[in-house]
């Protein structure tokens, strides 16, 4: 494929995903926990899910307490690839025993993997307002990469 055509293929896609997202984002909290509790994402209870969506959140028996962004998906730094964020989860992943190579802390904190420039194409489209130039479902359906 050459390189424009990969690169219209690369703005369609974002365009599309950024779509996507958005009507996650307006969606109701009980349909987003039904599909992030299928088995090909969480694969865990919905009822859970809401609570952490919606609230009260039992962070215990004896600590339940009404939370307002206990998942934040959007705003402020909230979708910024930062080396900082990626440290934190890579190294959560190894402390958790999900991933052993060290090495893969520096890699992705270096910005090989968390990359600042994919999130400034995808903001930028965003900002453009563009509509996306392929056909979306209408209902919300998530597809696992």
């Amino acid at each position: 494929m050459d390189p424009r055509a990969r690169h219209r293929r690369a703005r369609a896609q974002h365009r599309a995903l950024s779509a996507r997202l958005e009507r996650v984002v307006r969606a109701d909290d009980d349909q987003v926990a039904q599909i992030l509790a299928r088995p090909t994402y969480l694969n865990t209870d919905a009822a859970i899910l809401r609570r952490s969506l919606m609230g009260p959140f039992a962070f215990s028996s004896s600590r339940v307490e009404p939370v307002t962004d206990f998942h934040r998906f959007a705003g402020g730094d909230a979708n910024e690839p930062g080396p900082d964020k990626a440290r934190w989860i890579l190294d959560n992943l190894l402390r958790l025993g999900a991933i052993q190579d060290r090495t893969a802390v520096r890699t992705a904190a270096t910005g090989s993997v968390f990359r600042m420039d994919l999130y400034e194409q995808a903001r930028q489209l965003i900002h453009e307002n563009l509509q996306p130039t392929i056909a979306l479902p209408k209902a919300i359906e998530l597809t696992p990469a």
